[in-house]
């Protein structure tokens, strides 16, 4: 970890200096007071109302999915005794999207210690992770999102999956359900296929990459088939799809999936399992609790109805 001190340093100041110079320059979303589109109509009044949204139960099943920044900012503002204004809820996420970003550049050097990553190895992935648009430029421009928090998160999971941490696991995918919405079936597959499973390299008489990739394409194409034909999740004041640019969206996600998931699963030197892999009992029952802790917070805390 002390070989690393200075990249997390030279990282941290970076990081620091992007923020400042953003708002020495000036640069931030001009829409709202710097809190753009939903973290205006949406999140903004969750940061200022938190007890109340919650106890009335007025935060939709799909934002409540992404409270846990928000609920943050609340919290600290009024520990601190800071007002619950436009300001200090942008200053507020300034300083935690370093924090959040600074904490993924910390998980993964500890990922590349345990990996036995090379220097070069490690300083390549901070690069990668770190040294982009969405660190450096988006956020400071637009504090107020789960971005950040959602790659600390991601980080984290894979951290403790690679680690067989099942328990930490378990903890990060159940705090991740407040973060992000995909972090139920990612946090399910983590936590039934461990480290090391062999997965058969064929799905009956189809090779298993052709059918991973057929059955993907399918659940997508159908999933935003369903969402334009029926209007859902098009929220006001957005535009409109454009009618002749679906075809080539749909046949181009389509391309990107199939070349990205016929690779898992060809034949080759590697030994492989003669039928599906069955988790164990406990995995079985951790699986099962995160699907509670999803249904208790979508449908027992969150507003009735379809999210908006």
């Amino acid at each position: 970890m002390r070989r690393h001190a200075p990249a997390l340093a030279i990282v941290l100041a970076i990081l620091v200096a992007s923020t400042l110079l953003a708002r020495v320059l000036g640069e931030r979303i001009p829409l709202h007071e710097g809190f753009g589109f939903e973290a205006h109509s949406i999140y903004r009044p969750i940061v200022e109302e938190l007890p109340q949204r919650l106890t009335e139960r007025s935060i939709d099943a799909y934002s409540i999915q992404r409270l846990l920044p928000f609920a943050a900012a609340h919290v600290a503002l009024r520990a601190l005794g800071r007002p619950l204004d436009g300001p200090h809820i942008l200053l507020f996420f300034d300083i935690w999207n370093i924090a959040m970003l600074a904490l993924a550049a910390l998980v993964w050097v500890r990922l590349g210690e345990h990996l036995a990553l090379s220097r070069a190895g490690t300083w390549l992935g901070l690069v990668g992770l770190l040294g982009s648009f969405a660190a450096l430029k988006l956020a400071p421009y637009y504090p107020a999102n789960i971005d950040t928090t959602a790659l600390l998160l991601g980080m984290l999971l894979l951290f403790t999956w690679v680690r067989r941490r099942p328990g930490l696991l378990l903890a990060t995918s159940l705090v991740g359900l407040t973060v992000w919405p995909t972090t139920l079936p990612v946090g399910l597959l983590l936590i039934l296929l461990p480290p090391g499973t062999r997965l058969p390299t064929r799905a009956g008489p189809i090779p298993l990459g052709p059918a991973l990739a057929a059955a993907a394409v399918a659940a997508t194409w159908g999933a935003f088939g369903w969402a334009l034909l029926s209007g859902y999740g098009v929220p006001p004041g957005l535009a409109a799809p454009v009618p002749w640019l679906l075809p080539v969206s749909f046949l181009a996600v389509g391309a990107w999936l199939v070349a990205g998931l016929l690779p898992l699963a060809r034949d080759g030197d590697e030994p492989s399992s003669d039928g599906w892999p069955w988790p164990s009992l406990a995995r079985w029952v951790m699986a099962a609790g995160l699907v509670a802790a999803w249904l208790l917070l979508t449908r027992g805390l969150a507003a009735p109805g379809p999210p908006r």
